[in-house]
């Protein structure tokens, strides 16, 4: 591996950042004789590097620590490796990255959305029943308080930011990176839309609290392709009362869950009120 201008990466921890053994993870090697390697490994004063990977493993490398990506891209990667594979000449970029908050309709930051960062790619590239699946993507942790939220090392292309919450409807919005790129002034606004509330019961009329509740979601994708998925469910509180925000259309189905009881579902119009008995 080597550096922009050429010379040696020498020092740089290359490991294996993602892989998989007949479509099951995995991040550690054996040899011959069976002793387990861990899947990273120092580029020595050339810049040269070794890792071990089980047979017909497939995967990608990355460079330890996240802050930079190895280029070009496809020469990074490896598919039911079967015998020793020379890569060639990686070279080490900076990664780009992404930051900024997350603000509802009256521009305070807003809490508790998760927010996914997707590359932008065609129908060619991307089948859109992945989309449907969020495959191709990082999801980031819910927002705190101040409504923040980061991606890091990160290739130079075209991404797409899309939210996630049991208050809101879902936004997305699109963000280009140059190499090295930091971009940390993002801004995403996000609407209420409509909301169901209501309360979850136990067989006797008791309030159930830390039932999580959720409402089966959709978005139409640019090519008229209708995605639809459970979004962040609500939990319920010591009274048994939920809400559930960002919500579209006419309808929507509420599914109610909780360990140790069954699941049951209902159907009910956005901005009425919902009851629910837990069996």
């Amino acid at each position: 591996i080597v550096r922009p201008d050429g010379a040696a990466a020498a020092g740089t921890t290359v490991m294996v950042a993602q892989s998989t053994v007949f479509n099951v993870p995995s991040r550690v090697a054996r040899n011959e004789t069976g002793e387990v390697r861990v899947n990273e490994a120092e580029a020595d004063a050339d810049g040269r590097f070794t890792l071990f990977v089980e047979r017909d493993t497939s995967g990608k490398l990355g460079v330890k620590g996240g802050s930079s990506v190895l280029d070009p891209e496809p020469k990074a990667q490896f598919e039911r490796v079967s015998q020793d594979v020379d890569l060639g000449t990686l070279t080490v970029l900076p990664g780009a990255s992404i930051a900024g908050i997350v603000r509802d309709r009256s521009g305070r930051p807003a809490s508790n959305v998760r927010v996914r960062l997707e590359p932008v790619t065609t129908e060619a590239d991307l089948p859109r029943f992945f989309t449907a699946l969020d495959i191709g993507g990082i999801a980031g942790p819910a927002t705190g308080a101040d409504g923040a939220f980061s991606f890091g090392g990160l290739r130079a292309g075209k991404y797409r930011l899309r939210t996630r919450s049991s208050q809101h409807l879902p936004a997305a919005l699109d963000v280009a990176l140059e190499v090295g790129e930091r971009k940390l002034d993002v801004v995403i606004d996000i609407e209420p839309g409509a909301a169901i509330a209501g309360y979850v019961i136990d067989d006797v009329g008791r309030p159930v609290k830390g039932f999580r509740v959720s409402a089966q979601r959709s978005r139409t994708e640019s090519s008229g392709f209708v995605v639809r998925s459970g979004g962040p469910p609500a939990e319920t509180d010591e009274t048994g009362h939920f809400t559930i925000g960002g919500l579209e259309g006419d309808t929507a189905t509420l599914r109610a869950s909780v360990r140790a009881m069954m699941r049951k579902s209902v159907v009910r119009r956005a901005a009425a009120a919902a009851r629910i008995l837990a069996a």
